[in-house]
């Protein structure tokens, strides 16, 4: 195990190796000298390529995928077995927890609670080992440190996939919420293809929780947001591909997809169309045959559809074909092309790799930057509020708000809004597991990536901007929404500046209540009685909370 542990603070330059302080960093400082070199004439060739070789994304042991979210941890304990997360378990409840010191698990670094102020972080991601049983059940063993990446490399060897998320470098926690991806309106969220897990509970036990073993942890632990131990192993069943049976080596297919991928100008003249008439069609034409087909029992044919709104900027649509015909795929596509005459800046139907055109590649934020994020949930959408968000993008609305000047423009790094139309096995309802989402079928993700080389008065005015601009979207957006606590995923970012803080004073934008993740009121008082059995002290609470009773 490694482990390492926070020096004084009066010690400002140990302090300064142990964090990634972002403007006081040593890749900072690196930065800092090449603009000194570049202001001056100085900088040449050789500079600028030793500059661009700074990793800033890895240089400190705090390093987490959003920087915007770094906190401050006392130690961090980095574990390689099983014996090591149980030892970490026992110290935290033994001596952290009665002082006031919580215990933060990750692995990915992906949560907005991965770094929390003061705490005792165990880091999973020395045990991420994925290995194919060799029994033909194309069961997958996961360590909890994996990331999708590790899966997908797994499931790529054997020829077979399991339904996650897009961004590889994202770590197995995405599981235990869900976990939705390419794949899911066919095979169901991540959680729905756990087989088992295998737990450390507060107590320092080592369960393993299935169908027939320790039955409530496995059903608690499928949404439950790792509040009942730390998954240390689980098993995925993962899915032979080989979907298409008309190309000339079916059964040779492997792991291709056929994928479409449009990039439009949003022009609404001379019968082009624009922003609206794209999400109109992702969100309520698209999916309509392939809705009826599975709602008559059928199996769905097409993936979940994207669409992503570029502010002031272009609008890219993509989704995969998952029926057993290539060509009946590439008919589906060439009509949606039809309903929508555009300005293509660029277009492609075409059989790709799932795992490594797809899963490593198309996710544009895989690697660490610093990020405002907020998302929307909705069960239905209309018209009428596809055109609100529509309109929420254009350059011309923007620009008169008083935030936009602020707001990063840059080539590349622009605010967008993710759309996601996904349906199909994710909605069916069930009391097998925890989870109570499945009822919202469209998902509006926002993203404003945030200049972290800026000075930091200027990089805080960028940040406020952000958060003004999304919350002036959600604002147009509100009129159409029932619930507007229905965004469970979006109170971690921003606590230290909304004051969205734990009781315990010692978290700054750790804890936060779990009623929004957990709305279904009978799952609920189920998860409070487990919680109450096995974490009766609570030590699991960086995450969103459910209080024992």
């Amino acid at each position: 195990m490694n482990v390492a542990v926070a020096p004084q603070e009066a010690d400002s330059a140990a302090w300064e190796e142990y964090h990634f302080a972002r403007f006081y960093s040593p890749a900072k400082r690196k930065y800092d000298a090449y603009q000194s070199l570049e202001a001056s004439g100085v900088a040449g060739e050789v500079e600028r390529s030793q500059f661009k070789k700074v990793d800033f994304a890895k240089t400190l042991p705090t390093y987490t995928w959003n920087q915007d979210v770094i906190g401050y941890p006392s130690a961090i304990c980095t574990c390689y077995t099983l014996e090591h997360v149980v030892a970490v378990v026992n110290f935290a409840c033994a001596h952290c927890k009665p002082a006031g010191i919580e215990l933060a698990v990750t692995a990915g670094r992906h949560s907005r609670a991965a770094m929390p102020d003061n705490c005792i972080v165990l880091d999973m991601s020395g045990m991420k080992d994925c290995e194919m049983a060799a029994d033909g059940s194309h069961v997958l063993r996961v360590g909890g440190g994996a990331t999708l990446h590790d899966i997908d490399l797994a499931c790529s060897k054997a020829n077979t996939c399991v339904p996650l998320g897009g961004c590889p470098t994202t770590g197995v926690g995405l599981i235990l919420m869900g976990g939705f991806g390419h794949l899911s309106r066919k095979f169901g969220l991540s959680l729905d293809n756990v087989v088992e897990f295998t737990l450390v509970t507060a107590k320092g036990e080592v369960l393993t929780c299935n169908a027939t073993t320790n039955q409530d942890l496995f059903w608690a632990n499928r949404g439950g947001a790792g509040n009942f131990g730390v998954v240390a192993e689980l098993k995925l069943q993962t899915h032979v591909m080989n979907f298409y049976k008309d190309l000339p080596n079916a059964r040779e297919s492997g792991t291709q997809v056929l994928f479409q991928q449009r990039v439009v100008a949003p022009v609404e003249r001379f019968g082009y169309v624009g922003r609206k008439a794209i999400l109109v069609d992702v969100h309520l034409k698209r999916m309509a045959e392939d809705d009826a087909l599975f709602h008559g029992g059928g199996s769905c044919k097409a993936g979940g559809a994207h669409a992503t709104l570029v502010a002031g900027g272009p609008v890219i649509t993509w989704q995969i074909w998952t029926g057993d015909s290539v060509e009946e795929g590439k008919r589906y596509f060439a009509a949606a092309n039809r309903r929508l005459p555009a300005i293509p800046l660029d277009s492609s139907v075409k059989l790709v790799d799932y795992h490594k055109d797809l899963q490593w590649s198309v996710f544009p934020f895989s690697k660490a930057t610093s990020c405002y994020l907020t998302e929307v949930f909705f069960e239905e959408v209309s018209e009428e509020l596809l055109e609100v968000v529509a309109d929420c993008f254009t350059y011309q609305k923007i620009k008169k708000q008083p935030f936009s000047s602020k707001l990063n423009w840059k080539g590349g790094q622009e605010p967008v809004c993710h759309t996601q139309n996904i349906g199909g096995k994710v909605q069916i309802e069930s009391d097998d597991n925890a989870f109570c989402l499945r009822k919202y079928r469209y998902w509006f993700l926002m993203i404003g990536v945030l200049d972290n080389l800026l000075p930091l008065a200027e990089y805080q005015a960028q940040k406020r901007a952000t958060q003004e601009y999304f919350s002036w979207v959600k604002e147009q957006l509100a009129p159409f929404r029932q619930n507007l606590c229905a965004d469970p995923y979006s109170g971690h970012q921003c606590a230290r500046e909304a004051g969205e803080v734990a009781e315990n004073k010692t978290l700054s934008f750790c804890t936060k209540d779990g009623k929004a993740l957990f709305s279904n009121p009978a799952k609920m008082q189920k998860l409070v009685r487990i919680k109450a059995q096995h974490d009766p002290q609570n030590l699991f609470c960086i995450n969103f909370n459910i209080p024992p009773a």
